[in-house]
């Protein structure tokens, strides 16, 4: 569907806001169904065709997914990275919608630091993106408070 929505996009000449979201969708689709590579190539040229970033929501999203990407395929520094041009566009956001989608991205940064060896800003995140969720009246995310109590156990190895 995404594929026939970027066609059309791509027929009127839509760049502007159509087609960046169709290969950003289309991205996300093939993340989820494992074709990473794919994923990042239709996250790459939504990219391309906001250079300035006159979209917020949709750019932070496409980092987002980018950051997925390189997370599933263990490509650490580059998904931290990813995530870390999400947040610093997500951060500014005010409308409770907006700050569902940055405790999303928090979590999942959280789980970025984790995989690279980084407990300490994992927690952080974590706590962050329950804080954002408190803050916004949602309930308590019991996938992000078990990662964030694993987190605080002290270690088992010895």
């Amino acid at each position: 569907m995404c594929e026939q929505f970027l066609g059309l996009f791509r027929q009127a000449g839509d760049q502007a806001g159509g087609e960046r979201w169709a290969l950003a969708g289309l991205g996300t689709c093939h993340a989820h169904l494992g074709n990473y590579e794919l994923a990042r190539g239709y996250a790459r040229q939504a990219l391309e065709l906001d250079p300035k970033g006159s979209d917020s929501i949709h750019q932070a999203r496409t980092y987002g997914l980018l950051g997925l990407v390189h997370s599933r395929l263990g490509e650490h520094a580059q998904a931290i990275s990813a995530y870390q041009q999400a947040l610093a566009i997500a951060r500014t956001w005010k409308a409770s919608l907006s700050r569902k989608v940055l405790a999303g991205l928090l979590a999942s940064y959280g789980d970025a630091c984790q995989a690279a060896g980084d407990p300490a800003a994992a927690r952080q995140a974590w706590q962050q993106a329950l804080q954002v969720r408190h803050d916004l009246g949602l309930p308590d995310s019991p996938r992000i408070r078990a990662k964030l109590e694993r987190a605080s156990q002290p270690s088992q190895a010895g």
